[in-house]
């Protein structure tokens, strides 16, 4: 059984109050996530530790203004991935089935494609402007195309599994799918024909975060809280780092030295040094910070925050 590690001192100037509380929000309808709850169906009957989503939804918590910014991005923005060039968010909406495009710079919704209720993980493809979606309800992954401003459906693929998080390569290569039900994760390039890889014995797997050489992948495991580093070339766990509870989605700098660990529904984020294996920073940030993207300039990390409805932009 793991212990958990001392939290670090909160970063300065996280907040800079006064601050503001999250937008009107039904929270009923906040909580609704049966992704999740089949999750926390699993995890219970193992006697796990799951949050109560109802007392979370209750409380006051608060946004952070000042230093860090807050783009509109529909009811329910659940994960988020960044373009090479930085100028493009794109952001998956549990409620609406929405995926939208977000202009950086203008910091607004600029195109949206409806998919189906209950999406998920998203990557975008650094080597072809695609999207790779994952429906974890429908157990599909989607690609849709990207272009400067618009979205559009290219194809579909049912896979027999539920895929939560998803990541792609700096290379492209294979689609990395978090299979959190099945303490898994499963390597595939299925819309090229290719053959499908499983990584047993990731304990509910939900984030994923690759390397930019392709040579590791992090694996944040929910309740174990922990996150899993795999080496890909033989496919296995080389070691485990401890982290606060309820790590989530993740975002790992170029040369891999840092990793971002949303904490879900806990109102954090940590960043852990990968050589040393401790959490170095911790960032308060209210909204239930769920999913992170890092600009390429390593400059700004995104989070989703479901309960304020927004993207929140972070000076790093």
């Amino acid at each position: 059984m793991t212990t958990e590690p001392s939290p670090p001192p909160p970063r300065k100037n996280a907040y800079s109050p006064p601050g503001h509380t999250t937008r009107s929000y039904d929270a009923m309808r906040l909580i609704s996530d049966p992704p999740l709850e089949r999750l926390f169906d699993k995890a219970r009957r193992q006697g796990r530790d799951v949050p109560d989503l109802s007392e979370a939804a209750a409380s006051t918590a608060r946004i952070a203004t000042g230093d860090i910014r807050q783009i509109p991005a529909g009811g329910s923005p659940q994960f988020v991935a960044v373009n090479n060039e930085g100028t493009r968010l794109y952001v998956t909406d549990l409620h609406s089935g929405l995926v939208s495009m977000i202009d950086i710079s203008r910091e607004q919704v600029i195109a949206t494609i409806r998919l189906s209720e209950g999406l998920y993980g998203v990557a975008a493809n650094p080597r072809s402007p695609e999207l790779s979606v994952a429906d974890p309800g429908s157990m599909t992954l989607s690609l849709i195309e990207v272009s400067d401003e618009e979205l559009s459906f290219r194809n579909s693929s049912g896979f027999g599994h539920a895929p939560y998080g998803v990541a792609v390569g700096a290379r492209g290569g294979p689609v990395y799918l978090a299979l959190a039900l099945e303490d898994a994760i499963m390597l595939t390039d299925k819309f090229a024909m290719g053959q499908d890889v499983f990584i047993p014995n990731i304990d509910f797997p939900v984030g994923l975060a690759v390397t930019q050489d392709g040579t590791r992948l992090y694996a944040s495991n929910y309740f174990a809280n922990t996150v899993s580093v795999i080496d890909l070339e033989s496919l296995s766990v080389v070691k485990e780092i401890e982290t606060e509870k309820g790590p989530y989605g993740m975002a790992v700098s170029r040369d891999g030295g840092r990793l971002y660990v949303a904490h879900f529904p806990y109102d954090a984020i940590s960043v852990i040094d990968v050589p040393q294996e401790k959490v170095v920073e911790r960032i308060t940030l209210g909204g239930w910070p769920k999913a992170l993207a890092l600009s390429p300039d390593e400059t700004r990390l995104y989070a989703t925050t479901p309960k304020g409805g927004s993207v929140s932009v972070i000076p790093i």
